[in-house]
């Protein structure tokens, strides 16, 4: 199993052939803020990280902000294998649905833990279909 990390800025990551763990964010400086990262898995079961059991990721923590300027962009979230990992309780998020420039079904994941936020974007699943349920195995909480 390859384990892609990125830096500070926006990365694109590719995994390629195999299963691979893909965390688009500096660990231990910034967490995303600020930046959009292109994650694509490829073959295999892929583990999309966009937190983990200490935080979230591509979150400003400002609740006055959607958080469009930060999130992880995944290109390739394959239902049936791979899985998106988030930081937190699902009754916390919601999937956002709309039609992109290319015409494709995308779904924002928003983080929103309660009436005095205003929910934050913390990412971006391309081309599903538009009744993914969080409630699907593919999304782990942690």
């Amino acid at each position: 199993m390859d384990r892609l990390t990125g830096g500070e800025g926006f990365d694109s990551l590719e995994g390629g052939t195999g299963n691979d763990t893909l965390i688009g964010v500096a660990t231990g400086a910034g967490f995303g803020t600020f930046e959009i990262d292109t994650l694509t898995g490829g073959f295999g079961k892929d583990l999309f990280l966009l937190g983990d059991s200490n935080r979230r990721f591509y979150d400003d923590g400002d609740a006055a902000t959607s958080g469009d300027f930060d999130y992880g962009l995944i290109t390739d979230l394959n239902l049936s294998e791979d899985s998106v990992q988030l930081k937190g309780p699902a009754n916390f998020y919601s999937l956002d649905f709309f039609t992109s420039s290319t015409g494709t079904t995308d779904a924002a994941i928003i983080f929103d833990p309660g009436a005095t936020a205003r929910g934050e974007v913390i990412g971006v699943i391309q081309n599903v279909a538009s009744d993914l349920s969080l409630s699907n195995p593919a999304f782990v909480f942690v």
